[in-house]
């Protein structure tokens, strides 16, 4: 067995569903998460944990959300806007309501939350291959994808999360046996 690192990962994804896999690994890895299924929740849980000196150790965000929660910033806003502000990668001048809501939630603190959270962000999503590219540099893109007879979508996935030192053991018969009976 390898030995990994205590660390902690925040899951934002509005359909628990995509990520039951993936949590059930984490849960059979013994890997400490949280999972929020709104954009908004998943912006507080970064602040709260900033604010506690208990900041995440990874984010995993999917694209789409269907709730709206945070339409005064964007009617449209989704995951590659919250991964964009987190990143540094959004250019607040061409988009001051992101500016705003960084202020918001973020306050004083918003460069050490982006200044941590560098290396640290996962898309996890089916769609966001075709959004802006510059929008996720230096962020890993993990295509969400149906899974075939020898890959699940899950694989880079924990692997991405292998390399930045999380105790994510992939038991791929296991995990097919789960999906299957959670009914895929």
């Amino acid at each position: 067995m390898t030995n990994y690192q205590k660390l902690r990962a925040l899951i934002i994804d509005d359909d628990q569903q995509d990520v039951a896999g993936l949590l059930y690994l984490l849960d059979q890895s013994e890997v400490e998460y949280e999972y929020v299924d709104t954009l908004e929740e998943g912006i507080e849980a970064i602040a709260e944990a900033h604010e506690q000196s208990d900041d995440y150790d990874l984010v995993i965000c999917d694209n789409h959300f269907y709730d709206r929660s945070l339409i005064e910033y964007d009617p449209n806003f989704n995951g590659v806007d919250l991964i964009g502000i987190i990143s540094g990668n959004t250019d607040f001048d061409e988009n001051p309501r992101m500016r705003q809501l960084a202020q918001d939630y973020f306050g004083p603190s918003f460069g050490d939350i982006q200044a941590h959270y560098k290396g640290r962000l996962i898309m996890f999503s089916g769609s966001a291959a075709s959004e802006d590219s510059s929008l996720f540099r230096g962020v890993d893109l993990i295509q969400k994808f149906p899974d075939r007879e020898d890959e699940i979508c899950e694989q880079d996935l924990i692997h991405a999360m292998q390399e930045r030192g999380f105790g994510v053991e992939m038991d791929f018969q296991n995990l097919v046996s789960f999906k299957q009976a959670y009914a895929y």
